[in-house]
């Protein structure tokens, strides 16, 4: 996946894309100069981002 496609699969710009990075926030390889992301590694990634809220946490319905 390019940066483009991960930026429209995220929902969020190239520019944040670039940011995390240079950051060392995001998993990625390198081919060459070319900047690549495994689907897998963004889900796994995505996922371990999510703020999880405790049950005492949630708001109530």
């Amino acid at each position: 996946m390019t940066v483009s496609q991960l930026a429209e699969y995220l929902q969020i710009s190239k520019h944040t894309i670039y940011n995390w990075i240079f950051q060392g926030k995001i998993p990625y390889s390198k081919i060459g100069r070319r900047v690549r992301f495994k689907r897998e590694d963004i889900v796994r990634w995505s996922e371990d981002k999510k703020i999880k809220a405790s049950y005492d946490e949630r708001i109530p319905r």
